[in-house]
């Protein structure tokens, strides 16, 4: 049954986008993230920065985001996402962090978006489930 969800999950999606990993400056730290870019031949894109929930969770969330990213590269908008810190080979350790920490990470990443030529600084949004509904207000 699991292979044919994941069957499914693949055959609906196509993943027409490009991802890159990169690498966002964050006071003495630097998260390691992924950004997925529409193919669409647009210059610039809006952007959905993505806050995990609780857990060591890696920036594609075992590729579980992937489907949503299609999605907002389907209506021309980049994602942005991070490996928490001391998951996936970052630096850190994702159970020192309190919410005011993990809130000043997407801050970092939203400034470092707004900087890049290729991203709509006037079209950045959030996306987050579970513990991330404290972290984003």
């Amino acid at each position: 049954m699991t292979a044919g969800l994941v069957g499914v999950v693949l055959w609906q999606n196509s993943y027409d986008m490009d991802e890159q990993r990169v690498s966002i400056r964050h006071g003495g730290h630097t998260l390691h993230g992924v950004l997925a870019v529409p193919r669409d031949g647009r210059q610039r894109h809006g952007l959905v920065v993505y806050v995990h929930g609780d857990g060591p969770v890696d920036a594609t969330h075992d590729d579980g985001y992937k489907p949503m990213w299609e999605t907002n590269a389907r209506a021309g908008y980049a994602s942005l996402s991070w490996d928490k810190p001391g998951v996936a080979g970052a630096p850190g350790n994702w159970l020192d962090q309190s919410m005011d920490d993990r809130a000043d990470e997407a801050a970092a990443a939203i400034a470092w978006a707004r900087a890049r030529p290729d991203i709509d600084g006037d079209r950045i949004g959030l996306w987050g489930a579970s513990q991330a509904g404290w972290v984003l207000p």
